[in-house]
């Protein structure tokens, strides 16, 4: 315990006195040394490597003594696990969301992106605000959504200074080294913040690596802060069912509509609904699943490209999820000129139609094209 604080809240103040008087209940006090730097590091360092190695087999996802858990821990860690309850504070909270998005994200970005959230709750809220920043989004080949070049430099702006804020205008603050570990290439274009980093932000090795500041990845990383932005398998057990009493194409497809329409625009519960529901596509009765495509395409207009880019790339996918199923015949092609034809908007048709035609390799759920006709 700190004797000085517990003095001062059991007797509003901290003199002779008040060390007499808690004496006489703690007869014996014993000073320990406080843990060193290594001691930490090495406590910390275990135990989230245990947590990751009960959740996966493959050795590329556990922490363990890795150079970047050790870059990260003298860049920023060792300022903020500075005594064992706060190494045990993170490591549980590590624990509590690798239940939830085990094999979904990169490991240490989740243990920075956890700091962040634990010490600077004001960084963990200006990093999902400014989503289209970090993740750069609005950069990437992808996207549609296209903003000026002063649109993009107010943002940086406002970034920076939020950055200030919650750094007190101090350059050696933890969080710089935090956010340069889960986002090296916008916190180098910074123009107070020169700082080189040995991240990779190319988008390529980003989604290989399934990190946080690819545009795809940077929702998942925010599902098991709170329960309620989780569309739960209770939910999605429920939702199925009602597909499967349903009677004929056109009911199915109001069910989906109307499940989509009930959650708020560009939020993480619908994001989480779409994304889900791509799983939920590969086992579900074909007819309803075909259905559920063609009230996807019908609703192409309602998916987001602002805050979270992926919401529109989810809703392809759960497409291509059918698709794949009728790949072994030429169902695949007429199955996907409806889809097309029923979007509600010329960029989701023209997305859809590029995937499977033009842009291939990036398409990683078909798995033979063989009765694609692209005309």
């Amino acid at each position: 315990m700190n004797q000085e604080q517990v003095e001062k809240i059991a007797y509003d103040k901290s003199d002779a006195d008040s060390h007499e008087a808690l004496e006489k209940f703690f007869p014996i006090i014993v000073d320990l040394p406080p843990a060193g730097t290594d001691v930490l590091s090495s406590l910390l360092q275990s135990r989230i490597a245990a947590i990751f190695e009960e959740m996966s087999s493959d050795p590329e996802e556990r922490v363990g003594g890795g150079e970047r858990f050790e870059g990260l821990w003298r860049s920023a860690l060792v300022n903020i696990c500075t005594n064992i309850r706060k190494v045990n504070l993170l490591a549980n909270d590590v624990r509590a969301a690798a239940t939830l998005i085990q094999g979904e994200v990169d490991a240490l970005d989740v243990v920075a992106l956890l700091a962040a959230r634990r010490f600077f709750p004001e960084a963990y809220g200006l990093i999902w605000k400014n989503a289209s920043f970090f993740s750069q989004s609005d950069s990437w080949w992808r996207s549609r959504r296209f903003r000026s070049d002063e649109d993009l430099a107010a943002q940086a702006a406002r970034v920076e200074d939020g950055i200030k804020v919650i750094a007190q205008n101090s350059q050696q603050s933890p969080i710089y080294p935090l956010l340069s570990e889960m986002f090296p290439t916008p916190m180098k274009g910074l123009p107070a913040h020169r700082r080189q980093s040995d991240g990779n932000d190319d988008f390529a090795e980003a989604e290989k690596g399934k990190r946080i500041s690819h545009p795809d990845y940077f929702p998942i990383y925010f599902l098991y802060a709170v329960p309620e932005l989780i569309f739960s398998s209770l939910e999605m057990d429920r939702f199925t069912k009602e597909l499967t009493d349903t009677h004929g194409d056109h009911e199915a497809r109001a069910v989906f509509e109307r499940t989509l329409l009930s959650f708020e625009a560009e939020s993480m519960r619908r994001y989480d609904f779409v994304n889900k529901l791509v799983n939920q596509l590969q086992s579900l009765r074909l007819d309803l699943a075909k259905s559920v495509a063609f009230a996807v395409a019908q609703n192409a207009d309602k998916f987001g490209d602002e805050l979270l880019v992926s919401e529109r790339r989810r809703a392809i996918v759960a497409i291509l999820q059918v698709a794949q199923r009728l790949s072994e015949s030429a169902d695949i092609n007429a199955f996907l000129a409806a889809c097309i034809l029923q979007s509600k908007t010329d960029f989701f048709a023209a997305s859809l139609l590029k995937v499977m035609t033009s842009d291939r390799p990036s398409n990683k759920v078909i798995q033979d094209f063989k009765h694609v006709d692209a005309s």
